[in-house]
């Protein structure tokens, strides 16, 4: 028969080796996520310069555009609601393409945190065997 001690040994090399797996796992979703994070990352820039160069070439049109001058009192129809709507419009990418910004950044520092935390429990579950191990 195994005494006590042996058995809970056991158990620990069982959940070092489940930890281990699961730190493995996560390690892996944060690389594969880092190696991804530099072509989204410009590909989002991109987008978001492009939108911002679109929406200063409105505004610059609106600004010189005779109809908008002329009446710039009638901001509900016309040439100023067209702009408005194109800049609204443009606005909306802008913001869409600023929230998967941010939200990549996120699940990559979710992914981050997660690797840390099971790097973490593992070196945790090696003390406990070491100091099982120990002789008293």
């Amino acid at each position: 028969m195994l005494s006590e001690q042996a058995i809970s040994i056991n158990g620990l090399f069982r959940n070092k080796k489940d930890i281990a797996n699961k730190r493995q796992k996560a390690w892996d979703r944060y690389v594969s996520l880092m190696q991804k994070s530099r072509g989204v990352e410009m590909k989002l820039r991109y987008m978001e310069e492009d939108l911002i160069r679109q929406r200063d070439q409105v505004i610059s049109e609106m600004e010189n555009d005779e109809d908008v001058l002329q009446n710039v009192n009638v901001g509900h129809k016309g040439a100023v609601a067209k702009y408005g709507k194109d800049l609204d419009k443009i606005n909306r990418k802008l913001e869409t393409v600023r929230e998967k910004k941010k939200s990549f950044e996120e699940t990559l520092a979710d992914a981050k945190k997660e690797a840390s935390d099971w790097a973490s429990r593992e070196n945790a579950i090696i003390k406990a065997i070491k100091n099982a191990l120990k002789v008293r």
